[in-house]
């Protein structure tokens, strides 16, 4: 019996779960009108999602070139998450 930590289905219900929250938070954020709350959003939960992917592609067996673009895109995404937190606390300075 494999274990529930790197179930695959497991880990493909938390990629699900993450666009599900992804498109639930942004519809909420637009209708309140702070629609300029969810590019840092959907950075934060991009960058997670395709880190789950990358533990879902070795749990598969997939090559490491796969997984390393899906690192890549997730330290990316992180990066451009905390440069537009920089911006913001330069604004208010």
């Amino acid at each position: 019996m494999p274990s529930i930590t790197l179930s695959p289905l497991l880990l493909d219900a938390i990629l699900a779960g993450l666009i599900v929250e992804l498109i639930i938070a942004a519809i909420y954020l637009w209708r309140r009108g702070a629609a300029s709350a969810v590019w840092p959003l959907a950075l934060f939960l991009v960058s997670g999602w395709f880190l789950f992917l990358a533990l879902r592609l070795l749990v598969a067996g997939v090559s490491h070139g796969p997984v390393a673009l899906c690192l890549g895109v997730a330290f990316i995404s992180h990066v451009l998450l905390i440069r537009w937190g920089l911006s913001r606390l330069n604004e208010g300075a």
